[in-house]
């Protein structure tokens, strides 16, 4: 599960040259949703209910697929990822 947490904030800051294949029987719902966060991410009002609806899920489902799957709900996943790719930035203009 680490291992699978550590590819997808991998793939939250890579660019599409960069992207990191996934295997497993959520992988196309969790491409897009990481698809979605990344278009979302400097949208603030943005948020999990959104991305569920995005992603043709509730809120309550996309978690419960999420959680065991890559270890983070929406309400983690979605600030983390607005955190790793601030990261990211700074680490490129420094």
């Amino acid at each position: 599960m680490l291992l699978e947490t550590t590819i997808h904030k991998k793939n939250i800051v890579a660019n599409e040259e960069e992207k990191i294949e996934l295997d497993g029987s959520f992988t196309k719902l969790i491409e897009k949703t990481n698809t979605t966060i990344r278009e979302n991410l400097t949208n603030s009002d943005s948020n999990s209910t959104d991305l569920a609806y995005h992603c043709g899920k509730s809120k309550i489902q996309l978690n419960k697929i999420l959680q065991p799957t890559i270890g983070m709900t929406l309400n983690t996943l979605i600030p983390e990822a607005r955190l790793l790719k601030a990261n990211y930035i700074i680490i490129i203009i420094l």
